[in-house]
């Protein structure tokens, strides 16, 4: 996941953000702002104020107000069965270039693998893939496969840029011996803009990319889809996202960004059940960067509008704090609750558990890259 909101990987599902008014005095120095959209503003009946780190960093408008804060669910009814394969241990590499060119940059790559007996490595590609060649050697030569990475949230719209990326892919592998073992799909429609007007429709543009992902990729390579935990619960011709997305990938990582197993396990519960029914394998991705608690405030835009000034020409809603007087709805988003971070060997333990599904398929890290970055530099 590419650094994703943490709106989104707390679970908030569907609250995306951007909005503005107008006629509002200068904003005090000291203050931080948030440019604000007129016209999304006004076609708002509610505005959430996200704080990190006790400032406020974005803004989503809202017709309707969430029912509550993001809860994890209960159990759902799957009998429990026992794992039936190798389970992979995984970490997604989103920036590569600093592994181009750099030996000592693939040996601290190596060196948090090892710690963590990692088998498989994800690696963000381009359609330029001949200078990650001798990364790949040096991955493959100590028994760590690697998958092709890519994805953005626009490519619902823009099909010629996956399938470019997957015919760079192909002709790599025709041409090195070490090549990549499959590919990973990220793809995140939930996080442009409109997207909470509009839901249906960029589910539709959603679905026709994996349908086409999954005629383009058919024995040729493995792949695999990674989603949110929440897709369970968005309704899809006659079932949901997820199990969707289970039958048009081989394989899928739910995103269950928390640092207790139990809880991992409980926002995954329905994926991995849909997983054994299917025969489909079903990874789950943790985080381990460091993240930063967050503050969610939900307003009526009225009281929104009381603290927007103008600066430079452009509306930006500016508090120091947060909001006060009537608060419809407000949650705390906890870093330590959604990262393992600095905990590598909490991470180590973690890894090593085999979750009493037949449809689980591995553990996959977020966050390894700038842990393992940090080893290069000392």
């Amino acid at each position: 996941m590419q650094r994703s909101q943490l709106r989104s990987i707390a679970g908030a599902a569907g609250l995306i953000a951007v909005g503005l008014l107008s006629g509002c005095a200068s904003v005090p120095s000291h203050l931080a702002r948030v440019p604000v959209d007129p016209t999304l503003l006004k076609q708002a009946r509610y505005v959430e104020v996200t704080y990190t780190a006790k400032q406020p960093d974005e803004i989503a408008y809202l017709k309707r107000l969430p029912s509550s804060a993001p809860k994890i669910r209960g159990r759902s009814g799957c009998a429990a069965e026992a794992p039936d394969r190798r389970t992979v241990r995984g970490a997604w590499i989103w920036n590569t270039r600093w592994l181009v060119g750099d030996p000592h940059a693939v040996s601290a790559l190596l060196k948090r693998a090892r710690k963590l007996h990692l088998n498989r490595l994800y690696l963000s590609v381009t359609a330029d893939l001949a200078p990650l060649a001798p990364a790949l050697r040096a991955l493959q030569s100590r028994g760590i496969e690697v998958y092709g990475t890519l994805g953005a949230p626009s490519d619902i719209d823009h099909w010629h840029r996956l399938d470019d990326a997957i015919a760079a892919v192909l002709a790599f592998n025709h041409l090195h011996a070490a090549g990549f073992s499959g590919f990973a799909f990220d793809i995140e429609p939930y996080v442009l803009q409109g997207f909470a007007e509009h839901r249906h429709r960029f589910y539709v543009r959603y679905a026709r990319i994996l349908a086409k992902l999954h005629a383009r990729l058919r024995n040729r390579l493995p792949w695999n889809l990674v989603v949110p935990f929440w897709f369970d619960q968005v309704p899809w011709r006659r079932e949901n996202l997820l199990a969707f997305a289970l039958r048009e990938a081989d394989s899928i990582t739910i995103m269950a960004y928390r640092s207790h197993y139990r809880s991992i396990l409980a926002l995954a519960r329905k994926g991995l059940c849909a997983g054994q029914r299917m025969g489909k394998r079903v990874d789950l991705g943790i985080e381990m960067a460091p993240l930063k608690d967050q503050s969610h405030y939900f307003l009526t835009r009225e009281q929104f509008e009381r603290d927007l000034r103008t600066h430079g020409g452009q509306l930006v809603f500016a508090q120091g704090q947060p909001p006060s007087g009537h608060i419809l709805l407000h949650y705390e988003v906890r870093g330590s609750h959604l990262s393992f971070y600095p905990h590598l060997a909490t991470v180590a333990h973690l890894i090593g558990r085999r979750p009493p599904y037949g449809s689980f398929g591995g553990w996959i890290i977020d966050g390894l890259e700038e842990d393992a970055r940090a080893v290069q530099n000392h």
